[in-house]
């Protein structure tokens, strides 16, 4: 049973990783989360298993559960926003570079005024 939460686990964080759209996640958090999803499956197969080790072997699977619904949280932000993404594309460049000249000529203009203001002070 272990092996099987662990396996689910891995299989779903590669499945997760190698996603390309929030369509793709979608199906990934069914097959995985879902009513007929392999989590489900596992968690209902916790009733056969030996009373003393139930407990231990839940708890596992909800941390699993989990951190699978966190990886596809994170990875869904990532698709709604490209730039916390590795490969950026040349437009995402030219969107951080004209948002660092607004912010630098923020900057210059909030040094000026102050430099003013004491002069007038």
């Amino acid at each position: 049973m272990e092996e099987r939460l662990e396996v689910c686990c891995k299989q779903a964080g590669e499945a997760i990783r190698k996603a390309t759209s929030i369509e793709e996640l979608e199906g990934i958090r069914i097959k995985y989360l879902g009513k007929k999803g392999e989590m489900t499956r596992i968690l209902r197969g916790l009733g056969g298993l030996d009373p003393q080790r139930r407990p231990e072997i839940g708890k596992r699977a909800n941390e699993i559960k989990s951190e699978i619904e966190e990886k596809l949280h994170v990875r869904n932000e990532q698709f709604k926003m490209p730039w916390l993404m590795n490969d950026f594309s040349p437009s995402h460049w030219i969107f951080l570079y004209r948002v660092s000249n607004i912010v630098g000529a923020i900057c210059i203009l909030w040094f000026r005024f102050k430099e003013i203001w004491k002069r007038f002070s």
